[in-house]
C-alpha cells in the first residue's frame, strides 16, 4: 500500500491518542469514488466511538462520493466468523449498505458494501482496482 500511496493512488488518514497510533484508513479516489482499502481501530479502543468519528470524517470530507468497501462474506464455517458478522454490524450501523454483489479475491468471497446517493456496482469496483493495480496509470 506504501508504494501506492508513492504513486499517488491512495491516501492514508491515522487516527492519534496522545501521539499514538490507534486507528488508520487507507482509502482510493477515482472520480465519483471512494473505496476504502484498509480500515482499522485498535482492539483495545475499539467500541468506543473512534471508527464512526473516522467514518462521519469521511463523509463530511467527501460528501459527494459514493463510498464503498469489500467485507468478509458472512460464512459460518469461518474462523472469525463472530468478527465478521461485527463489522458487518458496525458498517451497516454506519449507513453502509449491502450491494448484493459478491467480489471472489484471493480465493475469497467479498461482499460489496456502499454508501452515498446509490449502490456501488460491480464495474465501480473492478474499475477501481483495475486503477490501483495496474502499474501504467
Amino acid at each position: 500500500m506504501i508504494d501506492k500511496a508513492i504513486l499517488k493512488k491512495g491516501n492514508y488518514f491515522g487516527l492519534f491518542q496522545e501521539e499514538q497510533v490507534c486507528g488508520m484508513i487507507y482509502y482510493i479516489l477515482l472520480d465519483d469514488l471512494l473505496y476504502i482499502f484498509f480500515f482499522a481501530i485498535d482492539g483495545t479502543i475499539q467500541s468506543k466511538g473512534y471508527g464512526k468519528f473516522v467514518l462521519d470524517y469521511m463523509q463530511e470530507t467527501f460528501p459527494n462520493k459514493k463510498q464503498m468497501l469489500l467485507i468478509e462474506e458472512l460464512d459460518k464455517e469461518a474462523d472469525n466468523f463472530e468478527q465478521r458478522v461485527r463489522r458487518k454490524n458496525f458498517y451497516e450501523k454506519n449507513n453502509f449498505v449491502c450491494t448484493g454483489v459478491t467480489i471472489v479475491a484471493a480465493n475469497t468471497p467479498y461482499e460489496l458494501m456502499s454508501r452515498g446517493k446509490a449502490l456501488a456496482t460491480e464495474e465501480e469496483c473492478e474499475r477501481i482496482y483495475r486503477y490501483f493495480f495496474d502499474e501504467a496509470e
